[in-house]
């Protein structure tokens, strides 16, 4: 060990070291690209997921969902038990949610989504022909950041859908953390 130092003392000496430390520095640094880098770089991709069981809401969630954000990766479930497995790998920053669905209604979904790690940094609205109040309340109450009755009107689901996931972007570039 003593050996050690000595040998570092005299490349410091000899002005080798710091030479050394600052290319190892120089090229840990062009190699390592932080989660951040990624998110903020032009090719980031929010990530938007979809889940309905009607294949003609989620083809029409998802054409609102590319006219709000060009960029916006979508995917669709009719499933809300595999939606909920492959949550569990994957980051979305926004989560379109029917209420009434045949395996899983709406509120039990985002129950157990709240379970996950990563349930508490996806903003969640749900879509739902259901006008009681007490429904709605308790969707909000679970997570839900708003719920809107179905038919959705196309002018406000995208103008909400773009201004959450714009909100969602700056967030994550301010605290270089997240999603």
């Amino acid at each position: 060990m003593a050996s050690i130092i000595i040998s570092l003392k005299k490349l410091k000496e000899e002005g080798i070291l710091s030479s050394l430390l600052e290319r190892l520095w120089n090229l840990l640094q062009t190699q390592k690209m932080l989660v951040r880098d990624i998110r903020t770089s032009k090719n980031f991709k929010q990530e938007v997921l979809i889940v309905d069981d009607q294949q003609t809401i989620l083809s029409i969630h998802a054409a609102i969902v590319k006219k709000a954000n060009e960029s916006a990766r979508v995917t669709t479930m009719k499933n809300p038990k595999e939606a909920l497995k492959w949550l569990k790998n994957k980051r979305v920053s926004l989560l379109i949610l029917d209420y009434r669905m045949t395996q899983l209604n709406g509120l039990q979904f985002i129950k157990e989504f709240k379970k996950n790690k990563r349930g508490n940094e996806t903003t969640i609205i749900v879509v739902t022909i259901i006008k009681d109040e007490a429904v709605h309340k308790a969707l909000l109450d679970a997570g839900a950041r708003m719920v809107l009755r179905k038919p959705a009107h196309i002018k406000d689901l995208t103008y909400t859908v773009g201004k959450i996931l714009s909100e969602h972007k700056r967030n994550y570039n301010a605290s270089g953390l997240l999603n």
